[in-house]
């Protein structure tokens, strides 16, 4: 299926709606944010106004001036990063100039000039007049310079896996996690449209982070948290990286701020070209990968290539004016995985296909079969039936001591093939009073899915743009405006399996079971416009401006959506082709045939304005005031095409339990598709402080208090549900509703279904329909948005020798956080009902609804300690240690129906550690030049040029959640399944075990087995487990990357010749075998075990030409 546009198609509508000013996408902050400040003095510290300022840029020759306000201070704004040389001259006093400062990107360097008394025809050059700690703003951040990224050891070749950890009061790992698994974005590369990254700031949920480049956002609009870009590293001249920012430019996101900026052209030609290799033979094998006694061309590490190669050019157009970089880098290779999964034995399907034939199951076993028979942890007839209880009885004559499941390993190669394409134009004009900039960006990358079963192993084509053009005009010296536009597209599509479409979805307890997506298609498309006016006079420097965006969601969802599921208790009763289960398909309620028009179309509008005033109280004391005003619609429209999506809305009643059972299905405000009725608002303060104590910029003390509003993006209220009724309806029931099920074959093209008999397809007065329970959803119709308090403290004391001590402590509480699950449902609904679920509100079945209820908070301490880059060496350590807690710890629960939700009607009484908490983190990455005495000769060639860089994690395990995912079974009054509470929903705590709710393992003890099934007593009936959330800790990790280079000069490229590197990059130096957390579903066979490895040990070698 094609879902997206073609290439010109593409082209052609993003340029013509960067065109238009009334159309957006992210939020969009000014790329150029660096700048200089200070207080012009003379001899005595008297200050002098009106003193004539001017910075000028090292590699553009591009100069910016201001002039002293009446107090002697300055503040020259809107700088990219980069080396400037500095002039101050004022009427009667001697010019003071400071050569190549280097500026960092988002920084505002703080300058002692001390004009002394004479003619101006001397000068006076300094060297020391300079803060070595940030003094004007308060923010807890970091910045990754263009020289450790160069020489850092990249995983994957990608910025944000190996950088975005590295930063104060950050906590998690950094690899790709919750993003669009689904349309192939889980690799380590630069390539991929929708990924999401594991990093946590101030305790706060992943999906608060906000990704920028180049000043503008980069989020996607489906899932929070994703990034839509990943610029190559040869395209990157910087990365920072902030846990907390109080700026009140900044908005929509509380978490982690990560700000990517690109290279620019400059006078000179420069570029690289270079090529990476990695393969199977260079990297270790997991715990998991094997090879049999005695086997023969079996390779434990899956054969796999990864070739990446590529290069840049950039330099004048126009000789300091105007200037052009680009380049392309292209991906060819195929990755290496291993599952491990529990599926059937080859005996099993031998007896089902003579003793069962004809039956689904044996065309689910003879199409659609495990990649590889199982080879160890291999379960009996018997011992599969006391594991995972039926209501069906066993066929009759199915031996008891018959192999049925087992666990294998699979190992895969799938191919994945990518590049990415860059184009970036700058252009200073009007004697640099204005300034311009053109940024492109081209992407498309493909994946073969992973999966035990082959035949549901698909190629996930993806495709990218962005494209910005970005404009600075300055009026007057203390007086300029910035204004940009914005655009992101992401699009891609699952073609289904080849073969076979005629296949539903089968889901079974304890097995590796059967389901595919497609063929379907999604198209992103988001636009921003920017604009900031920027006003510094006297001791004030004031930014006001607004953002606005618009964000298009479209899924082509139709043919997933009629497909129907089926559910399992375990796979005696799949082979007999007994559901115990079933949800779709989904149908038109008005024809009563299957649905035709599940196009969803959603659009999201965002605007958000702030005023932020930089106050320079005195010479040694700045205070940061911001106020910012977020506007977030209702949340969106969402239409099946051109009809409006209906949903839940809860009814009267002093309980909400009343509420649910009183609620009816309705469209919000009429026809106009809005998401919630009221239109959420938030107005966030924020306040600031820095203190130069003894203002020779040594020593600063910094703080902050600010209220942020989150975003939420459209998969969360549309993920749970694509077809509500009464317009359309997805049966949704189980063997306790005595209704029969359609479980057969569908057509070959995978678009007939069989319906379910008995259905009338008559709208109850509710909305649901007669006779059967129907899947639906909804949100509050009046919503409160996502709120973040946070604040923090820091210390930094420069102790000379280009070494910096610093000191933060960073909190944060969220409100309103999103929340969602079934709550129709209720406790001891079975058990009152003997076996039979009534719920809530009989008229629907499942009703998964939103609210923004959950409560959240992080307490995070750091100390760092880094030595700037100087003398051939840098490095800076980071020690962490805090805690984070909530109810949920991400906006759909990681999860489409909110499993994590053990009871909808006291979600707080599951508060517990965070899924993401951290108790102790300790990272170090460093760049070391290897100094040799000689200069010249042979010796220099040989020994000179060596290059060392590190990146090193410690990290203590984070929580996880025993739970049952079993359905309710009672035989003689005793519970021998799962659902303790009986309230229909497989989600449920057992009690806690005689050694208590915390247990330490070792890594040996995840591989065979942290505890068994047997140690967690069943609650009785109607019950909920005393367990709790998140009491037991997974195993840590501990990882050390390093990379080795040598440089030589060569005489080619330009007539000062190039560096031609050769590198080795190796990762988990010590092969130290990093698990992930255990299985904790008591249902499956694999409970306690950690059943996959991160990380190997793996090398990467390169060839790598700078000029």
């Amino acid at each position: 299926m094609k879902s997206h546009l073609t290439v010109s198609g593409r082209i052609f509508e993003l340029l013509a709606l960067l065109c238009l000013f009334a159309v957006t996408a992210e939020s969009a902050k000014a790329q150029f944010k660096s700048g200089f400040e200070g207080t012009v003095t003379d001899p005595t510290g008297a200050t002098i106004p009106n003193a004539k300022i001017v910075v000028t840029n090292r590699d553009t020759n591009v100069k910016s001036e201001t002039v002293s306000g009446t107090v002697g201070t300055f503040r020259i704004t809107a700088l990219p990063e980069g080396k400037y040389g500095v002039e101050v001259e004022a009427p009667g006093f001697k010019p003071w100039i400071q050569a190549d400062l280097l500026l960092e990107s988002n920084q505002v360097k703080t300058l002692y000039p001390v004009l002394s008394v004479g003619e101006q025809k001397t000068t006076v050059e300094v060297k020391a007049a300079v803060a070595a700690v940030e003094t004007a703003k308060s923010d807890t951040s970091r910045q990754i310079d263009e020289r450790t990224i160069d020489e850092a050891p990249l995983l994957g070749r990608n910025i944000y896996t190996s950088m975005i950890q590295l930063a104060p009061g950050v906590t998690g790992s950094g690899l790709p996690r919750g993003g669009a698994l689904g349309s192939g974005s889980a690799n380590n590369d630069s390539f991929e449209q929708e990924p999401g990254y594991e990093i946590n700031a101030s305790g706060q949920r992943q999906e608060n982070n906000e990704y920028e480049v180049d000043g503008s956002s980069v989020n996607g609009n489906s899932r929070d948290g994703i990034v839509n870009l990943t610029p190559e590293p040869d395209f990157v001249e910087a990365v920072r990286i902030s846990a907390v920012t109080f700026s009140a430019s900044k908005g929509r996101d509380s978490g982690a701020y990560i700000q990517v900026f690109t290279k620019p052209g400059t006078n000179e030609i420069h570029g690289t070209l270079s090529e990476f290799h990695t393969n199977n033979d260079l990297t270790s094998r997991t715990i998991f990968q094997t090879c049999p006694p005695g086997s023969t061309g079996c390779h434990a590490v899956p054969v796999f290539r990864r070739n990446e190669f590529g290069g840049t050019l950039g330099g004048p157009l126009i000789k300091n004016k105007l200037f052009g970089f680009g380049g392309i880098f292209i991906l060819r290779s195929s990755n290496a995985a291993t599952q491990v999964a529990t599926v059937e034995t080859p005996q099993f399907t031998q007896w089902v296909s003579q003793n069962l034939p004809n039956r689904v199951a044996d065309a689910f076993f003879s199409s659609a079969p495990p990649a590889a028979p199982p080879t160890t942890g291999f379960l009996t007839v018997a011992q599969l039936e006391a594991l995972t209880p039926s209501h069906y009885p066993a066929p009759a004559n199915l031996p008891p001591n018959l192999p049925a499941v087992g666990t294998g390993f699979f190992d895969q190669s799938p191919t994945h093939n990518a590049y990415q394409w860059h184009g970036r134009v700058d252009y200073n004009f009007n004697g640099d009073k204005d300034r311009m900039f053109f940024n492109w960006f081209r992407t498309y990358s493909d994946q073969l899915q992973t999966d035990p079963r082959a035949i549901y192993r698909v190629k996930v084509p993806n495709h990218g743009i962005y494209g910005k053009v970005n404009w600075i005009h300055t009026f007057s010296p203390t007086l300029l405006n910035e204004v940009s536009w914005t655009g992101v597209k992401a699009d891609g599509s699952n073609p289904g399996t080849y073969h076979n479409k005629n296949l539903p979805n089968a889901f079974i307890t304890g097995v590796s079971g059967f389901s595919q997506w497609g063929p379907a298609g999604w198209v992103h498309d988001n636009y921003n416009w920017h604009d900031v006016l920027t006003w510094t006079r006297g001791r004030h420097t004031i930014e006001t401006g607004f953002e606005a965006d618009r964000q298009h969601d479209d899924d082509n969802f139709t043919s997933p959506l009629l497909r129907p599921g089926f559910g399992f208790a375990n796979l005696l009763d799949f082979a007999q082709d007994l559901p115990f289960s079933q949800s779709g398909p989904t149908v038109k309620v008005s024809s009563g045939a299957l649905a035709d028009d599940l196009y969803q179309l959603i659009r999201l509008f965002y605007v958000g304005a702030f005023v932020q005033d930089d106050f320079k109280v005195t010479p040694r004391l700045t205070f940061n005031l911001g106020l910012r005003f977020d506007y977030f619609g209702h949340w969106g429209t969402y239409k099946n095409q051109k009809t409006p999506f209906p949903f839940f809305t809860p009814g009267s009643g002093s309980s909400f339990a009343e509420q649910v059972a009183s609620g009816t299905m309705s469209v919000r405000d009429g026809n106009k598709s809005y998401v919630v009725n009221n239109v959420p608002t938030g107005w966030g303060p924020r306040v600031g402080f820095g203190w130069d104590v003894f203002g020779n910029g040594k020593f600063a003390v910094r703080g902050g208090y600010g209220i942020f509003y989150n975003r939420l993006a459209g998969g969360s209220f549309s993920f749970p549900a694509r077809a509500n009724p009464p317009t359309w309806a997805s049966p949704n029931f189980n063997v306790f509703n005595n209704q029969p099920f359609s479980y057969a074959l569908g057509d070959p093209s995978g678009s007939l279904w069989p319906l379910p008999s008995g259905l009338t397809f008559r709208v109850n007065s509710a909305g649901g329909l007669v006779g059967i329970p129907v899947y639906t959803s909804g949100e509050v119709p009046h919503m409160d948005q996502p709120r973040t308090h946070s604040w923090m403290l820091s210390l930094q004391r420069d102790m000379g020798h280009d070494v910096l001590i610093e000191g933060d402590y960073n909190g944060s509480h969220s409100d309103n956080l999103f929340t969602q699950t079934d709550v129709n449902r209720f406790p001891g609904d079975l058990v009152i009902h003997n076996g039979t679920q009534t719920r809530l509100n009989p008229f629907f079945g499942p009703i998964v609804f939103g609210r923004t209820m959950g409560v959240a908070d992080g307490n995070y301490g750091t100390f760092m300690v880094s030595k700037r880059f100087r003398q051939n060496w840098s490095l800076r350590g980071i020690f962490t240690v805090g805690k984070s807690t909530d109810y949920l710890s991400s906006n759909d629960n990681g999860t489409t129906n909110g499993e994590a939700i053990l009871n909808p009607l006291d979600v707080a009484a599951q508060h517990g550690l965070s899924d993401y908490d951290v108790g102790r983190r300790f990272t170090l990455d460093s760049v070391v030049n290897i100094p040799v005495p000689w200069r010249e000769g042979m010796a220099a060639r040989v020994l000179g040029g060596w290059h060392f860089s590190t990146i090193a994690t410690l990290q203590s395990g984070q929580p996880f959640t025993v739970f049952s995912s079993a359905p309710y079974n009672v035989v003689n009054g005793v519970n021998v399944g799962g659902d303790f509470n009986a309230d229909g929903y497989d989600y449920d705590t057992p009690d806690t075990p005689s050694f208590g709710n915390k247990k330490s393992a070792s890594r040996s003890d995840f591989i065979t087995g942290a505890f068994p099934a047997s140690a967690f007593p069943v609650p009785a009936p109607g019950h909920q487990g005393n367990l709790g959330r998140n009491t037991f800790q997974g195993p840590g990790l501990a990882n050390a990357n390093v990379e080795f280079s040598k440089a030589s000069r060569i005489p080619w490229f330009t007539s000062e010749g190039a560096s031609l590197e050769i590198r080795a990059d190796i990762f988990n130096l010590f092969n130290r075998v990093n698990l992930t957390n255990p299985v904790s579903d008591l249902a499956s066979s694999l409970f306690g075990r950690s059943t996959s490895q991160i990380l190997p040990r793996a090398a990467q070698f390169g060839i790598h030409i700078s000029y």
